[in-house]
């Protein structure tokens, strides 16, 4: 009989492990300290988000600006250590009554678990979409399944023993799938200078496939903290929906469709946001419903966008996922802070719920999810024909004159056609990110071209208009 061997697991089955151990602790320790000291501390939740947006957002700003700041392994060594040492610290801040250790313990378990989220929706980006899918679908499953076991079968103490067990080892698992895609980026152009000459690289930060990925938890969470909502029907609803939709996405040969699930999310929402708002139910079951059922659905849909986002341009997986899991945050702060200011007054609610619905019919449902992310392509290596130097920089002055470029343009217009990129070009000619991107633009705009490789073609091609 062969022995086991780590290596013979296939990567679907790791994703599919880390994702479920990742969701199930997070499920467990929200569960668990929202009973202990959240509720009195209700300041505590504020913070610890507020401190995790501004950690998230560093990383962004790094990920996408210096990505070799952000060695693969030390990431993976702070998620671990974070988890290993943060959560018993918090553990014991809560046995002993004590603040100092509970703080510093949650703020490391919190980030490190933050980080530790985005690493494993890297590795999901290495899977098929309909793989992906129905990993993500099924670790969902898992975590309502653990969550009613143990809030029903199991004590505080327990339930905290198997999260800190979950949340230590849910990295490890994907460490060696998400590797390489990491280190590829961090050996990659910067994203943001790779944008400036590959555009169609990515997608604007503030797209509305962005801001519904915040728009969404924000309306959850305002609805969840109205006063009147009645849990009545959230614990059997969410494992109803996943295993309905995990039984479907088996059965189907194709991936579950996006826009599909986030039109049926945006429908359960408003529907839930009316029922909740305007219609008299006595025990409001049919929104808690309509708002869990719709809450559940965009959970999937949103992680499959940035997966499917991802593939799409490998280079980026890091921070756009980042930015996935920042605005989700913010998104579910803000409902939070709305529904404690408001106190969910009737011209409130309007307000969101109308603002809400505008912001899906003019620019959500007007923009195809879909087309939004095949827009986008991954940057390729420019092609530089073999030619004299001297003989490129008539081509480049034949371009110059014809299309009426300044001397610091031809300047830029020249590197450009050596296969130079924005980074070297920023630092050859010791100019500003935003004089680069200035000067790239208006080169882009006057040769009427749009990325890297059409400039190299035409610059080839201008070679013939020279003879003529």
């Amino acid at each position: 009989m062969r022995g086991f061997r780590f290596s013979t697991v296939p990567g679907w089955a790791w994703c599919l492990i880390a994702l479920s151990c990742m969701l199930s602790g997070g499920g467990l320790q929200m569960s668990c300290l929202k009973s202990i000291y959240i509720d009195a501390l209700p300041w505590v939740g504020t913070l610890f988000a507020l401190i995790n947006i501004v950690f998230l957002i560093v990383l962004l700003w790094i990920a996408f600006w210096k990505p070799a700041l952000l060695p693969t392994k030390a990431l993976f060594v702070f998620v671990v250590l974070g988890a290993v040492i943060g959560q018993p610290l918090q553990l014991y801040g809560i046995l002993n009554a004590s603040m100092v250790p509970l703080m510093i313990g949650g703020l490391l378990a919190s980030t490190s678990g933050m980080l530790g989220s985005v690493l494993i929706y890297v590795a999901l980006t290495s899977l098929e979409l309909r793989n992906a899918g129905l990993i993500i679908v099924a670790s969902y499953l898992v975590c309502e399944i653990v969550k009613a076991l143990f809030s029903q079968f199991a004590s505080i103490e327990a339930s905290l023993a198997v999260m800190l067990f979950m949340q230590i080892t849910a990295p490890i698992y994907i460490f060696g799938i998400a590797k390489p895609i990491l280190e590829h980026a961090q050996n990659s152009e910067a994203p943001a200078f790779q944008r400036l000459t590959d555009p169609s690289s990515a997608i604007s930060l503030l797209s509305p496939l962005f801001i519904s990925i915040f728009a969404f938890p924000l309306v959850f969470v305002y609805a969840f903290s109205h006063p009147d909502y009645h849990a009545s029907l959230t614990n059997a609803a969410p494992v109803l929906f996943f295993l309905l939709l995990l039984i479907i996405a088996i059965k189907k040969k194709t991936p579950l469709s996006i826009d599909r699930l986030f039109s049926f999310s945006a429908f359960c929402t408003i529907a839930g946001c009316l029922a909740l708002n305007t219609m008299p139910f006595p025990d409001f079951s049919v929104a808690s419903a309509l708002l869990n059922v719709g809450n559940n659905c965009f959970k999937i849909t949103w992680v499959l966008v940035l997966v499917l986002l991802c593939q799409r341009n490998a280079i980026n997986s890091f921070g756009i996922l980042t930015w996935g899991v920042v605005l989700n945050l913010m998104g579910d702060l803000t409902g939070m802070l709305l529904g404690n200011a408001t106190h969910h007054a009737p011209e409130a609610s309007f307000f969101i719920i109308s603002t809400f619905v505008l912001f899906l019919a003019f620019a959500a449902f007007r923009s195809n999810l879909s087309a939004i992310i095949q827009q986008v392509t991954e940057p390729i290596a420019v092609h530089v024909p073999v030619k004299e130097t001297a003989s490129v920089e008539q081509r480049v002055s034949f371009l110059a004159k014809k299309h009426s470029l300044t001397s610091r343009e031809e300047e830029v217009l020249s590197l450009l056609a050596r296969g130079r990129n924005a980074a070297i070009i920023q630092k050859e000619l010791q100019i500003s990110y935003n004089t680069a991107r200035v000067h790239i633009s208006h080169i882009y705009e006057k040769l009427d071209i749009h990325s890297h490789q059409e400039l190299i073609d035409l610059v080839d091609a201008s070679d013939a208009m020279l003879s003529q």
